[in-house]
């Protein structure tokens, strides 16, 4: 078993990290109404010796987790650059080499604009990435609406609290295909929603929700190989993984059968394997510059 350990800096993300100092170095981004805490949670379903190889590092995104104080919202428009910069302020002194990064559903959006972005990556190089469930943006005309959706549930979370906002987030069309899951694992997955603070979500909402987040597949394809990772039964998703990769050409474009959008909950052995092709790919080893 891992054995994590927090750390926190004034004015940085909070950070867990496991394993060997000097183990292959992978960055886990967590979704929204989540931290890095489902992370561990996962990697203890999955009994491999390679796990204990690498060094696990997994941040609580801005409005999450320990990082719930950190606020966005008044940025405005800078509040995506400001991620990039509350990241690499925020790792730098845990990636040294080529790290692999993999990020769930806004923690995949979050890794995209941060590997498109990203001083600290432009010096250490970047060995793969794996975005499962990723929105690639909306286009200009479509971000209003989008916005006042998100705001709406902004203030919802507010008025109601989060065990109430958790009830409905878990019924949405988006996550039936969890039915399927065992229940202890659901239970480990409600247990960290309702450790969130209504406050911090609803500040991600209104600066980092998909009503405010720039076209992500406009940005410069990853200079190294990339895995853009779909359910099959999340149709949404598996046309926008589409989109991604008409951007995107180069990336590998792949729908796991029987899972839906939170494929390494729902099967966590596929998105092992999928991890650890990347982890083997020793071409991936090229700056960004």
């Amino acid at each position: 078993m891992l054995t994590w350990t927090l750390q926190q800096a004034p004015g940085c993300l909070a950070v867990r990290t496991a394993g060997p100092a000097g183990g292959t170095p992978v960055v886990l981004w967590h979704g929204f109404f989540q931290d890095g805490r489902v992370w561990a949670s996962l990697l203890e379903r999955l009994d491999h010796a390679e796990i204990a190889e690498i060094r696990w590092i997994a941040a609580d995104l801005p409005g999450h987790g320990q990082s719930a104080a950190l606020r966005l919202a008044p940025l405005g428009d800078q509040a995506w650059p400001r991620l990039v910069s509350l990241i690499d302020r925020s790792l730098e002194s845990l990636i040294a080499c080529p790290p692999v990064i993999a990020g769930y559903s806004f923690g995949a959006r979050a890794a995209a604009h941060w590997i498109g972005h990203s001083p600290l990556l432009r010096q250490v190089g970047l060995q793969g990435a794996l975005l499962e469930s990723a929105h690639p943006g909306l286009p200009p005309a479509d971000r209003p609406p989008r916005l006042h959706q998100d705001l709406a549930r902004a203030q919802q979370l507010l008025a109601r609290g989060v065990a109430e906002f958790a009830d409905d987030w878990s019924q949405l069309p988006l996550f039936a295909s969890q039915q399927q899951v065992p229940a202890a694992w659901l239970a480990a997955q409600r247990a960290v929603r309702l450790q969130q603070q209504a406050a911090g979500l609803a500040d991600h909402l209104a600066a980092l929700g998909t009503g405010t987040m720039p076209l992500l597949d406009a940005l410069p394809a990853p200079a190294c190989r990339t895995t853009l990772l779909v359910g099959e039964l999340d149709q949404a998703y598996a046309q926008l993984g589409q989109r991604w990769q008409r951007a995107w050409p180069a990336a590998a474009l792949v729908a796991i059968q029987g899972a839906g959008h939170n494929v390494h909950l729902e099967r966590p052995e596929a998105w092992w394997r999928q991890l650890l092709q990347l982890l083997a790919d020793q071409q991936g080893r090229k700056r960004l510059d």
